[in-house]
């Protein structure tokens, strides 16, 4: 499923939501997708210029994004650095980002006009099953 990328789908999100993301990525992976969830690749992110590993995984190595906002997200640097390279990319590959979010969070650099999943709509499960579709 990779076509050239090392991960079918990075996640971005605050510590916080954990726990949802968590049951949200196993849930692809059991699907088949290759994920990239940060404390998955620990040992990848070991002893790296942090910025410039996440601008290669959410750039360049990653077919899709997966953005799941929150009120926690827009406090967290290296979750906002995620989705300024996320942003970016899309202009040359639109498309290639999903925005989920929990409660009515806004992050300044995601435009109010982008259409939200909302994850009290959907349990992880049905996101991953929405996520599959997106992705084949």
């Amino acid at each position: 499923m990779l076509n050239g990328y090392t991960y079918d789908l990075a996640i971005s999100y605050a510590s916080e939501q954990f726990e949802y993301v968590r049951e949200f990525a196993d849930a692809m992976i059991d699907r088949g997708y290759d994920v990239f969830l940060d404390r998955y690749e620990t040992v990848r992110l070991l002893s790296t210029f942090l910025h410039e590993e996440l601008y290669s995984i959410f750039r360049n190595e990653s077919r899709h994004v997966i953005l799941f906002i929150s009120d926690e997200y827009s406090t967290k640097p290296h979750a906002l650095w995620e989705a300024k390279i996320t942003i970016a990319r899309s202009i040359f590959y639109p498309g290639c980002f999903t925005v989920a979010r929990f409660s009515n969070a806004q992050v300044p650099c995601i435009d109010e006009s982008y259409l939200y999943l909302d994850t009290e709509k959907f349990t992880a499960m049905e996101l991953a099953e929405l996520m599959s579709k997106k992705l084949t």
